[in-house]
């Protein structure tokens, strides 16, 4: 078709029939020429006359093999830029051909490749079978002499397809496949590094071996030997020999690989060529999962090392994914999370993902003991032994772990001061402090499939060697840099709370769990003013407070999300809060460094607003003061979930739908851009899904569309729009104009917005009150017929949009547009152990000293 249409191009009908005879498009008696000219005429051609054009062997009508000559390769012939086509051969019925009618084939890819660059993908299999059975095409086109086109290429040039070559005949899941997917491209890794990681788990022989192989015979590697140990990194078609292995280690054929946008594309313009993303089963491209679907679609786990993975994979971008995750965390403390999110497939997986100097583990929700015990083992896995706590990091006697410590006081630092257990010298050596606390993390594994059995005493001991080893790697990893958040996720909110023994074990994890992940210096915190078994404060370090700061630190930070999560703010502070300092310390005999533990609402405007400024400049936007506030508002009115409360995560996939700016002023149509990336459920959470269909392909598409391309991008009946489109119309989020409707995630009655009134039925002026908008809203909405006492009574906006369920789609649209939000003080409170500190050091007013929750 490209070529069909490049050779159009400034001519008229009369002068491309001439061309195409003067080229010998001759099939069919000339028709063909002529049907092509019908084609390019017609935006549209009717399936009759694609069918014409195509043809397949067999059929009344069309073309088969023999016409080529005299119509598809005079004309990719004459283009200015020589094609490529890419054919991949279904290897099991080329097996099963029989020989003639394979040669007939080959001699139409032979025939193809004199006019364009034929690209083959075949498995390994397959192309035995064809150099067996086809010798002449074999020996010219598929072998180390005959494919000139394939090995005359650069490493440069080279790219997926050929890496498959390669890929294809590899074991899945072996030894060449774990360590190509384990170098970096940039700085790269180490040889030894390479060798240490627990995931790639080769003999040193091995790794050089294969190394070697990478870099002389299949050019996938660059090695750096002016270092003690020689650094390895991926080049360009390395990269895209890495980009087919899943993340289970198999090598996927290249056309089975979806590819995701990243953070670096140049713009956010929509394709000249788009694929329907409402449905993809209406004949466009199939749907890509959504973030939440792709990290809920676990399957079920093989081997211990299938229970924690890397939060990537081949239809995603892990940076991207990272980073949404992240958006959910609002203090060092406990954020809470009103968020629908997806139910793991296997809840025993757990995810983790590390990126400069942060670290997200994901876990699922499973009781207190499972949920201790996952997150414990997911912090001392392979992924983190391999790629973040490496010898070059922890040093190959621990002593980067604290730089301006030596021997002998080192031992007795991480011993009795980080808590890191009773360590012989021996252990002090990196692969020996490695393979026990590894081993530690698999044995619990082990034990949480027998706790049932259990009695009471042997469950304590699982408990405490959970949390001891949760302290132990939280600990560690703070100590080399990194800040560590850890995500418990609860997809069923209405069912934990309405069990209260579940709901009371939900509570109590969090408060014999969050307090033991506090430091102070190279001490433990909580060691220091909570705990009281004997054993236990026999092994501290004399402590020597600042009297400038005495506040301990976060190990690590904790996001609860769910649907309504948010309301667990005062649950996990109060059992928090239940804790009591030791008495010794309470007293004053003792001297302790203060914990202060936030538990706040995540999703509030601040937050969001803050995801919108950090990732807008990031990526190269300026939005200024007054213009942040009002995307802000505008991003919580589409998506919020409530009372100024929007998903983090929602607002991280949107900023990072946008692509980059070169100091371009971020506006509001650019949003709307970002807004139509979700999944149409985030759009108007509360609007029926038909609705947010329309409003969704409205906002994606590049141009206003028509009723009928409304209801046909969308995926919805006659009947659905002619439904919805009048309120979504008087409410203002769609327009008409000259018949065409356009959709605006900021409608023209928000006092911010810069448009006016349009022609049509809506609300009659700006710059009322949220109430006011209302009443009239609802007495023009088809159906809003009920409840309208509600005004009249000083009702709030949650009450009017129970009393007129009409409404209720469109009430956090209304108070973010016309109501200040609200003072952040009341989203949260502090859990406090110690002394009140300055008032300079209070975040959150209204604190008591004590184990408090204020």
């Amino acid at each position: 078709e490209r070529a069909v249409r490049e050779l159009a191009r400034e001519r008229d009908a009369p002068a491309y029939v001439a061309l195409t005879e003067d080229l010998g498009v001759t099939a069919e008696g000339g028709q063909w020429a002529r049907a092509l000219v019908r084609w390019v005429e017609d935006d549209d051609p009717d399936d009759e006359l694609r069918e014409y054009l195509t043809g397949t062997p067999g059929q009344d009508v069309g073309l088969g093999f023999d016409d080529l000559a005299e119509s598809v390769l005079p004309l990719l012939d004459a283009v200015a830029e020589r094609p490529t086509l890419r054919l991949n051969f279904d290897g099991p019925a080329w097996i099963d051909a029989d020989r003639d009618t394979g040669r007939t084939a080959l001699d139409l890819v032979e025939d193809l490749g004199r006019v364009v660059d034929v690209r083959l993908g075949l498995s390994p299999r397959t192309r035995t079978h064809l150099v067996q059975t086809y010798p002449e095409f074999g020996d010219e086109h598929l072998t180390e002499s005959g494919d000139a086109t394939r090995h005359s290429r650069s490493a440069e040039e080279r790219d997926g397809w050929d890496a498959w070559d390669v890929l294809g005949g590899w074991s899945p899941q072996g030894g060449r496949v774990r360590l190509l997917a384990n170098i970096p491209a940039g700085e790269g890794r180490a040889v030894s590094a390479l060798k240490d990681d627990l995931e790639v788990d080769l003999s040193a022989g091995s790794v050089d071996r294969y190394l070697r192989e990478f870099e002389a015979e299949h050019e996938f590697v660059d090695v750096d030997r002016r270092r003690t140990s020689n650094r390895v990194s991926l080049n360009a078609y390395g990269q895209a020999a890495q980009a087919l292995i899943s993340p289970d280690y198999r090598a996927q054929h290249p056309a089975q690989m979806e590819l995701s946008d990243d953070l670096t594309r140049p713009s956010h313009q929509h394709p000249q060529v788009q694929c329907n993303s409402q449905d993809g089963s209406r004949g466009g491209c199939p749907r890509a999962p959504t973030a939440e679907e792709w990290v809920a679609a676990t399957g079920t786990p093989s081997g211990s090392a299938g229970y924690v993975r890397w939060l990537n994979g081949e239809a995603v971008d892990a940076y991207r994914l990272h980073r949404r995750y992240q958006a959910g965390k609002r203090v060092d403390g406990v954020t809470c999370v009103d968020a629908p999110i997806e139910e793991f497939d296997d809840g025993r997986v757990a995810y983790v993902s590390a990126f400069e100097d942060d670290l997200q583990v994901l876990a699922q929700w499973g009781g207190p003991a499972a949920t201790l015990v996952r997150v414990a083992h997911a912090l001392s896995s392979e992924p983190i032994w391999g790629k973040v706590l490496t010898r070059e990091v922890v040093g190959d006697n621990l002593e980067e772990i604290h730089e301006a410590i030596a021997e002998p006081q080192l031992l007795a630092t991480l011993q009795a001061g980080d808590q890191l257990g009773w360590l012989s010298r021996d252990e002090m050596e990196y692969y020996a402090f490695r393979d026990r606390l590894h081993g530690v993390a698999k044995s619990l594994l082990g034990d949480l499939g027998r706790l049932p059995d259990l009695d009471p005493e042997q469950r304590g001991a699982v408990f405490r060697r959970a949390h001891g080893l949760l302290a132990t790697m939280t600990k560690l990893l703070d100590a080399v840099g990194l800040d560590v958040t850890i995500h418990v996720r609860t997809p069923d909110t209405t069912r934990l709370r309405s069990d209260e023994k579940r709901y009371a074990g939900f509570l109590e994890f969090f408060r014999r769990t969050v307090p033991k992940q506090t430091a102070y210096g190279v001490h433990s915190a909580y060691r220091q003013r909570i705990e009281t078994r004997e054993e236990k404060l026999k092994a501290r370090l004399p402590i020597e407070l600042d009297p400038e700061d005495h506040t301990a630190d976060m190990t690590a930070s904790w996001v609860v999300a769910g649907p309504n999560a948010d309301t667990f703010v005062d649950d996990i502070s109060a059992s928090i809060g239940e804790l009591e300092e030791r008495e010794a310390v309470r007293t004053g005999a003792e001297e302790a460094p203060r914990i202060e533990i936030p538990v706040v609402a995540g999703g509030t405007y601040a937050a969001i607003k803050r995801i919108v400024d950090d990732v807008a400049r990031e990526k190269g936007w300026i939005p200024d003061a007054e213009q942040l506030d009002r995307l802000t508002r505008i991003l919580m009115g589409v998506t919020g979930t409530g009372k100024w409360r929007a998903s983090p995560f929602d607002a991280a996939d949107v900023m990072h739908a946008l692509g980059r700016s070169n100091g371009s002023r971020l506006d509001a149509s650019d949003l709307a851009y970002g807004i139509s990336q979700l999944p149409h459920d985030r759009i108007f959470p509360d609007l029926a899904p038909t609705a947010q269909k329309m409003v969704k392909a409205l906002l994606a598409a590049e141009e206003p569309l028509t009723p009928s391309e409304l209801q046909a991008e969308a995926g919805v009946s006659e009947g659905s729009y002619k439904r919805h489109a009048p309120t979504l119309e008087t409410v203002g989020v769609i327009e008409r104009s000259e018949g065409q409707w356009q959709a605006f995630i900021e409608p023209w009655w928000a006092p911010d917005s810069p448009r006016s009134r349009p022609i049509g039925e809506s609300i009659p002026e700006q710059g009322v009150w949220a109430d006011e908008f209302l009443v009239e809203l609802a007495f023009r909405i088809d159906g809003a017929d009920d409840g309208h006492e509600v005004f009249w009574r000083g009702a709030t906006l949650e009450e009017i949009g129970e009393a007129v369920p009409e409404l209720r789609p469109w009430i956090e649209l209304v108070r973010v547009a016309f109501r200040d939000p609200p003072d952040e003080v009341a989203d949260g409170r502090y859990v406090r152990f110690g002394a009140e500190p300055d008032t300079a050091q209070t975040r959150l007013p209204g604190s008591n000293p004590g184990g408090t929750a204020t």
